[in-house]
C-alpha cells in the first residue's frame, strides 16, 4: 500500500485523481489475499512542505526537521536531505509550535483544517507524493451478498470515488488563495527545481518496484508515464 504515496509518482490533483481511479484494482488484487475488499478509494490531495522557514531548493533541506507520518514519507525527507521526525499527521501544529520541528508534510486542506498558518508562515507548493483515502469491507461478507447487492456496491463506490474526486480537485485549487487569505507565504516550486527533487527519488521508486511482480510493476509504471504525459507539471 506504500504505493498510494509513490514518490512524485504524479503532478497534480487532477493526475492524483486519475491515479487513484487507476490503483483501484491493483489495490483489489493485492488485498484480496488478506480477505479485503476495496470498496473505493480516492485522492485526499498531495503532499506540500509547511514550514517555519522558506523552502525553496534542494540545499534549503539539509538538516531541516521534519515531521514524517509513514515509512515513504520518511523516506522522502531523507533523501531530500532532512531528518525525519515520526509523528501522527494530526500532532503537526504542536510539533512546530513547540519547534518539535520546523515542517511538515501535508495536503492543503490539512493546512486549513489544522490552522497551520499559525505556527507556520511558509507553504512551498510541490506534490512530493499523491495521497489517498480508502474504504474497505471484510471480502467474505461482500462475496456472500446477493449479485445485485454486489453491483449496487460496486457502482455506488465508483460513485462515491468520482464525486469525491472531483470535490478534492474543486478544494485545491482553492486552498491556496485561503492560505495567502490567512497570511501565508505560497510557493510553487519551479519545475526544474521540482524535477532535481526528483531526480533524487529515483532510485528508491526502482527499489519500491522491484518488490511487485514484474506485470504488476510495468502495470503500474505504464500508469505514471501516462499520467506523466497527460498532466504535466505546473508551476
Amino acid at each position: 500500500m506504500n504505493f498510494a504515496e509513490l514518490p512524485f509518482a504524479v503532478n497534480s490533483i487532477e493526475a492524483d485523481a486519475a491515479y487513484n481511479a487507476a490503483m483501484t484494482p491493483l489495490y483489489e488484487q493485492a488485498l484480496e489475499k488478506f480477505n479485503i475488499k476495496n470498496v473505493f478509494n480516492f485522492t485526499c490531495q498531495g503532499l506540500d512542505i509547511v514550514s517555519v522557514k522558506p523552502v525553496k531548493t534542494l540545499e534549503d533541506w539539509k538538516g531541516l526537521l521534519c515531521q514524517t507520518i509513514s515509512p515513504t514519507t520518511a523516506k522522502v525527507v531523507e533523501l531530500l536531505g532532512g531528518s525525519g521526525v515520526a509523528l501522527d499527521f494530526s500532532e503537526g501544529y504542536q510539533a512546530l509550535s513547540k519547534k518539535v520541528i520546523e515542517a511538515t508534510l501535508q495536503s492543503g486542506s490539512m493546512v486549513i483544517q489544522f490552522k497551520l498558518h499559525e505556527v507556520a508562515k511558509n507553504i512551498s507548493r510541490a506534490y512530493l507524493t499523491p495521497a489517498a483515502i480508502a474504504i474497505y469491507m471484510n471480502k467474505g461478507v461482500y462475496d456472500k451478498m446477493p449479485a445485485d447487492i454486489q453491483q449496487l456496491v460496486d457502482k455506488l463506490g465508483k460513485e462515491a470515488q468520482e464525486a469525491i474526486n472531483a470535490k478534492m480537485i474543486e478544494l485545491y485549487h482553492t486552498n491556496y488563495d485561503k492560505m495567502a487569505e490567512l497570511g501565508m507565504d505560497v510557493y510553487p516550486l519551479p519545475k526544474a527545481e521540482r524535477q532535481r527533487w526528483a531526480e533524487k527519488h529515483v532510485p528508491y521508486a526502482d527499489e519500491m518496484l522491484s518488490t511487485l511482480d514484474p506485470a504488476v510493476a510495468d502495470q503500474l509504471r505504464q500508469i505514471t508515464e501516462q499520467l506523466d504525459q497527460q498532466y504535466p507539471y505546473s508551476d
